[in-house]
């Protein structure tokens, strides 16, 4: 097997779980022809790096797929090879911005890559006309039906038994190691301070709170799991551990601190808690006549 090979690549891949790349994509002689970066996801068959020859085949019109679609309609196969790995996102974005730099961009006249952009987190260097254009394909892509079949394949993926104890067993293996442990924490940290994604998920709960069926739903599920003895363990474990790390501690506290201040600076909430207060304090006077 020759060592530019997508399966080589994959192995390497599979082996550096949480970890980030640089990877290289090349014509038969050996000239790139696009640099691109990924983490190599926990448990995920299918990779970034995969990704061009299946666009490429489904038609996406670019001048990266343009490339893959000639090579192999001549008899080629496209080279891959993994650049480098970095242990965070910055030294992989770097790394690509350094090579695209060095090699050069075919858009510009200036070298033989089919980047559309200067690399770093894939959006530098973007024009507004691709923006767009990103956008309208991105839209039309997921039609309202492709969404609930991808959605139905995975109901029927994560209904098999073996399928979910061997996505735990990964997952097991991976948060084993304090060092993956750490890195997925920041990176689910700095995930969860994007505006966006704080919005996004405060529409969804808000969306679940003011739909009665769905907190009944909500609830049912929730005390159907804690009537395990084992989840209640293991949730109890859980939040243990968390509490005597000191950096959560001290950053749990301030966030109660400040919930708690939101929450009482708000008359609405005052007058919501005072309401339940009485009515819990009624509930206990029935309870002893």
């Amino acid at each position: 097997m020759a060592d530019n090979s997508l399966a080589v690549c994959l192995a390497e891949i599979k082996a550096n779980p949480g970890r980030f790349y640089v990877y290289v994509l090349s014509r038969p002689s050996g000239e790139a022809f696009y640099i691109g970066c990924a983490v190599a996801s926990v448990g995920r068959r299918w990779h970034r790096i995969c990704d061009h020859e299946m666009f490429a085949k489904r038609g996406e019109q670019s001048l990266r797929a343009s490339i893959i679609r000639k090579l192999l309609s001549d008899g080629y196969e496209v080279a891959y090879s993994i650049d480098s790995w970095h242990d965070d996102k910055e030294a992989m974005f770097a790394r690509e911005m350094e090579l695209i730099a060095g090699l050069g961009r075919r858009d510009l006249g200036i070298g033989p890559l089919a980047n559309g952009n200067d690399g770093g987190t894939g959006a530098v260097g973007l024009s507004a006309a691709t923006v767009a254009k990103m956008k309208r394909i991105n839209k039309e892509m997921w039609t309202p039906e492709r969404r609930e079949a991808a959605r139905q394949r995975a109901i029927v993926q994560m209904a098999d038994p073996d399928r979910r104890a061997k996505q735990r067993d990964i997952a097991r293996k991976f948060f084993a190691d304090p060092e993956n442990k750490k890195r997925f924490g920041a990176q689910m940290r700095e995930l969860a301070n994007v505006p966006e994604r704080k919005a996004a998920r405060m529409a969804i709960f808000s969306k679940v709170l003011n739909d009665p069926e769905k907190q009944a739903a909500r609830n049912r599920k929730r005390a159907e799991r804690m009537r395990d003895a084992k989840v209640r363990a293991a949730i109890s474990e859980s939040v243990k551990a968390l509490w005597d790390d000191p950096e959560f501690r001290e950053r749990g506290v301030k966030n109660l601190a400040e919930m708690n201040r939101k929450a009482w600076s708000n008359p609405d909430s005052r007058e919501k808690h005072k309401a339940a207060q009485k009515a819990r304090r009624e509930r206990e006077k029935a309870a002893r006549q």
